[in-house]
């Protein structure tokens, strides 16, 4: 399967993105536009369930608004950030250098860009295994995927698992923009749709 590249109007630099991050503490990040698809109610119970099971989290919702009623004392929300906007791209940009992970429990998607994204910036993925998300994340490479049918138990577990192991995360982070250099980038995109076109005419 082809993926698509990041849209970004700057890459950043390999050496900058796999620094150390700063983990005291553990900051979701979900990027989307709406709540209800994109699984933004696991998104908040997985908040919920790490600060139960004493870690310093916090939420950043970004793209979207939740439903009225729906709030939490560690939840920042960031209604929508226009990436043809520089200001508002150098703030989506912080945003992924901050985050520890992107948590994004999609009910359906084709092919979501956002985990390229995520990825240019060695930042792990974490989602729900559904529609095209397999094909951009992988499994201890660029993040890990999460059954369709669990709920957020398995989410805060999973991060509660890799977030616990520095050594582990640190790798999570260096694999994760490996795998943008590799696979999910433009270049790499046209290169694998030429070859694909070549096949079919020769």
């Amino acid at each position: 399967m082809l993926s698509f590249g990041a849209n970004l109007t700057k890459e950043p630099s390999y050496e900058d993105v796999v620094r150390p991050r700063d983990l005291s503490i553990c900051r979701l990040l979900f990027l989307g536009v709406d709540w209800e698809r994109k699984g933004g109610k696991i998104a908040l119970e997985t908040l919920q369930l790490l600060t139960d099971a004493g870690i310093k989290a916090e939420l950043t919702v970004c793209g979207c608004v939740p439903p009225t009623g729906v709030s939490h004392p560690k939840v920042t929300v960031i209604p929508f950030l226009s990436k043809r906007d520089p200001v508002q791209m150098e703030r989506l940009v912080s945003l992924l250098r901050a985050s520890t992970f992107l948590i994004l429990p999609t009910r359906a998607d084709a092919a979501p860009i956002v985990f390229c994204e995520a990825s240019a910036f060695g930042l792990p993925s974490i989602a729900r295994d559904t529609g095209g998300v397999g094909g951009v994340v992988e499994d201890g490479i660029n993040g890990y995927k999460v059954a369709p049918q669990e709920g957020a138990e398995a989410y805060a577990k999973l991060i509660l698992d890799v977030y616990g192991d520095r050594d582990r995360y640190r790798r999570l982070c260096i694999t994760a923009r490996q795998a943008y250099e590799r696979r999910l980038n433009w270049d790499a995109w046209g290169l694998g749709a030429r070859r694909v076109l070549e096949s079919v005419v020769t």
